[in-house]
């Protein structure tokens, strides 16, 4: 029998969840349509498109701040533009998941390395993802201080993250012993030299004495950890199913999911041999993915707030220039709270109230602001960016007396926002009370300059455009 279809609710959460919010007309299309055929579209990526190291990264002869900004710029673009933005929000979460640091690093080329890495493989094999991040691109295996792990001279601190924050879980499966263990079979993994960070073993300085790990005694080598973790052994493998399987509804749907939740995401995990678009599949097309809980149990990060608000109206991430048609994105990150390749600490950023601070709402009022004043600067040609309808509608050529009602106006505004299917009564409210008072003062051409850029400002600061 054919499964449920989905009603436009249902489109433009999905389209918030698995990206950065659908259009209108997005949602419209959606609606109607068989929910498990959506889902295989959204996970197809058939069509996404290659990524190549932005301009100047890795040149030698730019800057590193200037590659990082170029950097930073390029992701935003793909965030804003891909035809499968499922594949940056899977390398959003695999940065949060395997965090690491420029400030520790301060190499972009190796961060582009590692982003390539999980947009490759971020979709398929964990136990494949897990080995390319943490032996085959060396930003891990620099952040934990790897490199100068020799024998005789162990450091535990790539040993115990990949127990502890990449695999397993806090304490689960493993031990002290397993951790001093484990430092010693990582010896030797390393890079080229401090110039070159391309990862490379070291025969010389790996220990090749015998170890005990998980209670089994032999000449153990680092990446035989993770075969042994993710597949041979099922008792850990099965903790890693429930510990990424979780993490990963946590991301998507809603942090502290129940026990029967929590078994159902391990199993479709584990039985899938830990593949990550099955995971996905599988929750998409679960009811408790659309239930309130989900529907309301998610903070936009800055990252994911700045991405939405470029893709929806359609502005840049590009140096500034005459047109005034492109935002920086990287003069907001840090007050919000939030900048790419800096995370705070090996354990990456937290969820929802950690962005709800009176810091980053500034931060996000002066964003708001420039988009607004970017966002209504006439070109060469009378067309706006996007060409959003309220902005014609609200136009200061439009008297007020031919404008749309302030009801009208304020659909025109969430549906061009993408939460026209959830405004809630307080911000419609507030919206009203903002068009009655500025289409009663002022000449026209000043009050309408005002309604447009005042509309702007309030939808990227209403409470349904910072849920995800």
């Amino acid at each position: 029998m054919p499964g449920p279809t989905l009603t436009y609710a249902d489109a433009a959460h999905l389209l918030r969840r698995t990206g950065f919010g659908g259009s209108h007309a997005e949602c419209l299309a959606l609606s109607g349509r068989f929910r498990d055929e959506v889902v295989d579209e959204i996970l197809d990526l058939s069509g996404a498109p290659a990524d190549p190291a932005p301009a100047g990264v890795g040149d030698p002869n730019v800057g590193h701040w200037d590659q990082l900004v170029s950097l930073w710029r390029w992701w935003f673009e793909r965030m804003r533009t891909s035809p499968s933005p499922i594949q940056e929000r899977m390398a959003l979460f695999w940065h949060n998941h395997f965090a690491t640091g420029n400030d520790k690093i301060d190499d972009p080329a190796l961060l582009h390395e590692q982003n390539h890495l999980f947009r490759a493989y971020g979709l398929g094999s964990f136990r494949t993802l897990t080995h390319k991040v943490i032996h085959e691109n060396a930003g891990v295996i620099l952040y934990l201080d790897n490199d100068p792990n020799v024998q005789g001279a162990p450091n535990e601190n790539l040993a115990r993250e990949l127990m502890e924050l990449f695999t397993l879980g806090v304490n689960q499966g493993y031990t002290q012993d397993d951790v001093v263990g484990s430092a010693r079979a990582w010896t030797g993994h390393g890079v080229v030299n401090w110039d070159d960070h391309r990862y490379q073993f070291h025969a010389s300085r790996h220990d090749t004495e015998l170890k005990t790990i998980f209670g089994q005694t032999r000449n153990w080598d680092g990446p035989e950890l993770i075969d042994f973790m993710l597949g041979s052994d099922p008792t850990r493998k099965r903790l890693a199913a429930r510990f990424i399987s979780t993490k990963v509804w946590s991301w998507f749907a809603h942090p502290n999911p129940d026990a029967g939740l929590v078994s159902w995401l391990e199993n479709t995990f584990y039985d899938s041999d830990l593949d990550v678009t099955t995971l996905l599949r599988a929750m998409f097309n679960d009811d408790r993915f659309y239930a309130t809980t989900a529907r309301q149990g998610l903070v936009r990060t800055p990252v994911e707030y700045l991405a939405a608000a470029l893709r929806c109206t359609g502005l840049a991430a590009g140096p500034d220039d005459n047109a005034h048609r492109t935002m920086q994105p990287e003069w907001y990150m840090g007050d919000m709270g939030q900048e790419l390749f800096y995370p705070p600490n090996v354990s990456g950023w937290r969820q929802n109230a950690y962005w709800i601070s009176s810091a980053a709402f500034w931060a996000k009022a002066d964003f708001a602001e420039n988009l607004a004043w970017k966002l209504t600067i006439q070109g060469p040609s009378p067309d706006y960016v996007n060409n959003f309808t309220f902005l014609d509608a609200v136009d200061d050529r439009v008297p007020v007396a031919n404008r749309p009602s302030a009801a009208d106006t304020i659909q025109l505004v969430a549906d061009a926002f993408g939460f026209g299917e959830r405004i809630s009564t307080t911000t419609r409210q507030a919206l009203t009370t903002f068009i009655t008072d500025v289409r009663r003062s002022g000449p026209p051409s000043w009050d309408s300059w005002s309604e447009r850029r005042g509309l702007i400002v309030l939808a990227l600061l209403s409470p349904e455009f910072q849920i995800a």
